[in-house]
């Protein structure tokens, strides 16, 4: 509807150029030719019968054409307008058309998983074959669907006990990019190793979930609980994790460049060997965090508390440590004790 308005104001606007054009054409022609009688605009000098005037052509020939000009763009517009519609429509129709595959898709896969739960009790005691051919369609499908499905089929899998922290159905490799999770249940879920970046995850519950290798780059994490969760060689950079919990998370060798860890409750947790270069750790409280030999070049530490922290080994300057809340009790790059 948009772009059918932009289009019709366009040729309104041609028309209006060409009708002002025109008219400025007559303006400079009657004051140029006002007192030559051949142009038809001034008085004739006797009352002898004249030939054909300017203005007389002009009647006879430029006004038609600018009539017929008139009305073929018109036509241009109307057709142009249509023509928008119709690719419009037919977007619309390609949209509805791929919705629509997707949802039958999505049914076919619960239908099938139910069947596999219900007849070849599907389980962690299950043959390899009966887990395989779970986790085989799961991955299938999950290249099929959108944001909002991919969702559905982790929070079915979840509720139906097949992600827990010993899956029955594997989701390594699986693509969740963008998965819509907000405020999702996922405590003890197992998504370690799947692709998950960019996904929407604020406010969700993945306490003690394993995560471990699992791609969360640039994934939204604000006011989750990823409390005592496993992290380790996750791939958190450019994540916001603002005011997000991770007391006593194990996120050892991850990589948190350029995350958001802004009011972050970063309690006892392991962030030994992680990359936090040039991430935002403003007002992150980190007490007795374990950040030995971790990268904090560049890192916003400003009113962070590092008080009992481990920061042995730790590459950061003393400017970055000066503007921490606290350090009282900390263990020092060099190894001695902050008093």
């Amino acid at each position: 509807m948009e772009t059918a308005l932009k289009t019709r104001l366009s040729s309104i606007m041609k028309i209006t150029g060409m009708a002002l054009i025109i008219t400025c054409t007559f303006a400079w022609l009657a004051m140029q030719g006002f007192s030559v009688g051949w142009t038809g605009f001034g008085k004739p000098a006797d009352n002898a019968v004249q030939a054909k005037t300017l203005w007389d052509w002009m009647n006879l020939i430029l006004v038609p054409l600018f009539l017929a000009g008139g009305v073929l763009l018109l036509n241009r517009s109307r057709r142009d307008v249509e023509g928008h519609r119709a690719e419009e429509h037919a977007s619309l129709e390609h949209d509805i058309a791929r919705d629509n595959q997707q949802e039958e898709a999505l049914q076919a896969y619960f239908d099938r998983i139910i069947e596999l739960v219900l007849k070849e009790k599907l389980s962690k005691f299950s043959p390899d074959e009966v887990r395989n051919a779970a986790r085989t369609r799961t991955l299938s499908v999950l290249r099929r669907l959108d944001t909002e499905r991919k969702g559905m089929v982790v929070l079915f899998l979840k509720d139906s006990g097949l992600i827990d922290r010993e899956a029955v159905v594997d989701l390594c490799g699986a693509d969740l990019r963008g998965a819509s999770l907000m405020n999702a249940k996922l405590s003890r879920a197992n998504l370690g190793g799947a692709d998950l970046s960019g996904a929407n995850l604020i406010g969700a519950d993945l306490s003690k979930a394993f995560l471990d290798e699992t791609n969360l780059h640039g994934a939204r994490l604000t006011s989750a609980n990823l409390g005592g969760a496993g992290l380790v060689e996750a791939n958190l950079s450019d994540a916001i994790l603002s005011q997000t919990k991770l007391n006593k998370a194990n996120l050892a060798g991850a990589d948190l460049r350029g995350c958001h860890l802004h009011d972050a409750e970063l309690c006892e947790a392991d962030l030994s060997g992680v990359n936090l270069n040039v991430g935002d750790l403003l007002g992150a409280n980190l007490r007795g965090a374990k950040l030995g030999g971790a990268k904090l070049l560049g890192a916003n530490l400003s009113k962070a508390d590092l008080s009992q922290a481990d920061l042995s080994g730790t590459e950061i300057t003393n400017s970055e440590l000066e503007k921490a809340k606290s350090l009282e009790g900390t263990t020092m790059p060099d190894g001695t004790k902050h008093e």
